[in-house]
């Protein structure tokens, strides 16, 4: 796929969206997933054996680069599937997938309201990539999870580390508006991914964490580090439009300055139990 410039000058924002900007976010969203996959050093063979076949689920999918990805490793062992909330991405994921002769199902739907029903049945395996920020409260989320899972089944989660964002040069007034906001979207939503919660989280929707990792990367990557990008969709919707002009704001920064973004993600992966 193209390569785009991801240090650019036009950010785009959740809802804020036009579908032409939807569009070219799709296309980062692949691209920033094929430049850190190897970072992620995910050992697929463990929990995919050749010769056997598996129900693969990219929850919260966007692109679903890795669904691509695994097609090529895996061919017809595997029976693919995309869930995301969002049609436009859905869309553009079909296009891209029958582009590509890759047979993913796609459906509308999102981690409060899956079932295994919608899925046709349960799934061998369940990759979260960059999308728990938007789903409901952890605990709720991981018990939907539990349910969709086959016996044994796995969950892989990829996020970033949200107390690990920087400023470069720090300076005191940006790092007390994001410390703001950051505070206020944990108060408001209850479902960031902390990676010091989360095995504790696991553990209580009767998950066995295999593996846990710290992933350093950004600094190494021409990334735009514009993680801010959707965060309003959390907030109330009479606050949305304020919590809007106030998150471009720190988004332009980002996007233009590269002054900030977040240095750490996390890779976990757990065992139903």
């Amino acid at each position: 796929m193209k390569k785009n410039n991801l240090r650019r000058a036009t950010p785009t924002f959740g809802r804020k969206y036009t579908k032409e900007e939807r569009r070219e976010r799709f296309y980062e969203l692949w691209d920033n997933y094929q430049e850190r996959k190897t970072y992620y050093d995910i050992s697929w063979n463990k929990f995919i054996p050749q010769n056997t076949r598996r129900r693969i689920l990219d929850l919260g999918c966007g692109p679903s680069a890795v669904l691509h990805d695994l097609w090529n490793i895996y061919g017809n062992n595997l029976d693919l599937i995309g869930v995301d909330s969002e049609d436009d991405y859905l869309d553009l994921a079909r296009e891209e997938a029958k582009k590509r002769a890759v047979p993913i199902t796609f459906i509308e739907s999102d981690a409060s309201k899956m079932t295994t029903t919608e899925l046709n049945g349960k799934v061998d395996l369940i990759f979260v990539g960059h999308a728990f920020f938007g789903f409901g409260p952890i605990a709720e989320t991981l018990k939907i999870i539990h349910d969709c899972l086959s016996d044994d089944g796995i969950l892989i989660i990829v996020d970033i580390d949200l107390k690990s964002w920087r400023i470069s040069p720090y300076d005191e007034e940006w790092d007390s508006k994001i410390q703001t906001m950051l505070a206020t979207y944990k108060n408001k939503s209850g479902n960031i991914l902390d990676p010091r919660t989360i095995v504790p989280a696991l553990q209580s929707a009767n998950f066995l964490p295999i593996e846990y990792r710290t992933v350093t990367n950004w600094a190494s990557l021409n990334e735009r580090n514009d993680f801010f990008f959707s965060f309003e969709v959390f907030f109330p919707e009479e606050e949305q439009d304020e919590a809007f002009q106030y998150i471009k704001l720190i988004t332009e920064e980002a996007a233009t300055n590269n002054r900030f973004g977040f240095k750490d993600e996390s890779v976990i992966i757990a065992r139903k139990n």
